[in-house]
């Protein structure tokens, strides 16, 4: 038999589909011998680990990457609702649900627009990240003037918490921490009635947490989830339109279109392609027996092969509470490219991408910039 394709190829593959599909016509869980950890290749597969509840989003006991326990980056990544179980993760997850979904979608329309427009102007190489963080930022409260400053430690930070991060990486993003905790942490002591900062400490404090440190550590983790997911979806979508200069009818309304053009993208060719789990008790997945200890890379972009359902969001307990508002900006900035003729006419061959283990961004001069 072959030997098994490395599971985390497909995120920087031409061909992520058939990477994926090849994968998942080996079995529904696979033992990958060199990465010392199970893959889970199929829709049902994703399902089932995603869903069990023995399944964590961090080891038994390692809450905290080891790189940044006893740090303020490990300090903020440990409140992360994301990188958390349990009745505390549900009840956090339930307020960040709440302060989403009150999230004006014209307001964030309108933010997009405004800020691909501006930054536009003042040459930004690096908007499909800068757009986005931009106007979560602005939604929190942050002021214009210290958007860019947010927008940088963000990055520090996220590339800190990358699996295989660079000692320097990790140094960048502790400080990086350090700088966001203290902005969020002023953020939320003026926070304006109506802004997300003010929705977050409202939904924390409605469903039974007092605790000021998890709100200021989430704000900062909306932040986080922002910044390569996003830029990988205006990315994709800037490869897509490159490639298929008919995409757009001028003789329909530009903002429907594109917006399905995002979606589609997003679901064939996802920005976020692979998540993970930690086995806490032994488990059977599609009659494989995987122990307590195990790690379980899970293909979001395989169980889209064919499906229906948007897996490059998650599913389950886990699943990204931001997917209206991701796809709403990744829509707005990749119209106002459209209308302001921003769009490349050619993008290289074949397509470059951002080193990375599970976020496909195509690097894109003026859009992406350089990689962390």
């Amino acid at each position: 038999m072959l030997p098994l394709l490395d599971p985390v190829d497909p995120v920087t593959s031409g061909q992520p589909a058939c990477a994926c599909a090849g994968l998942a016509s080996r079995g529904a869980m696979l033992w990958h011998d060199e990465r010392q950890e199970w893959v889970a290749t199929r829709e049902q597969s994703v399902r089932v680990v995603l869903d069990h509840p023995g399944c964590c989003v961090r080891p038994a006991g390692e809450p905290v990457p080891v790189a940044l326990a006893g740090t303020v980056a490990g300090n903020a990544f440990g409140r992360l609702v994301r990188m958390s179980d349990g009745d505390g993760h549900c009840r956090a997850k339930e307020a960040i649900v709440a302060a989403l979904d009150a999230t004006d979608l014209a307001e964030v329309r309108d933010l997009t627009r405004r800020w691909t427009s501006r930054l536009l102007e003042s040459g930004s190489t690096r908007l499909a990240f800068d757009v986005p963080m931009h106007v979560v930022g602005a939604l929190l409260g942050v002021p214009d003037d210290r958007l860019p400053k947010v927008t940088s430690w963000t990055g520090s930070f996220a590339g800190a918490i990358a699996p295989q991060a660079s000692a320097g990486a990790i140094a960048r993003g502790i400080d990086g921490a350090r700088r966001l905790l203290a902005e969020c942490s002023e953020l939320l002591g003026r926070a304006e009635t109506g802004s997300l900062a003010w929705k977050l400490q409202t939904a924390f404090a409605r469903v039974g947490l007092d605790d000021r440190d998890a709100v200021i550590a989430n704000a900062i983790g909306l932040l986080v989830q922002t910044h390569d997911a996003t830029a990988g979806l205006i990315g994709n979508a800037i490869v897509h339109l490159a490639a298929r200069t008919d995409a757009i009818d001028a003789d329909l309304l530009l903002s429907p279109q594109v917006m399905d053009i995002v979606r589609r993208v997003s679901h064939r060719d996802p920005s976020i392609q692979n998540t993970r789990r930690f086995v806490a008790d032994d488990i059977t997945v599609d009659g494989t027996s995987i122990p307590a200890g195990a790690s379980i890379l899970v293909l979001l972009a395989g169980a889209n092969n064919g499906s229906t359902q948007s897996w490059e969001f998650g599913h389950g307990r886990h699943a990204c509470p931001g997917q209206a508002i991701a796809l709403t900006i990744a829509a707005a900035c990749v119209e106002t490219l459209v209308s302001e003729g921003a769009v490349p006419a050619a993008v290289p061959s074949p397509i470059p991408y951002l080193d990375s283990s599970n976020a496909r961004i195509p690097r894109l001069a003026g859009f992406t910039g350089v990689a962390r």
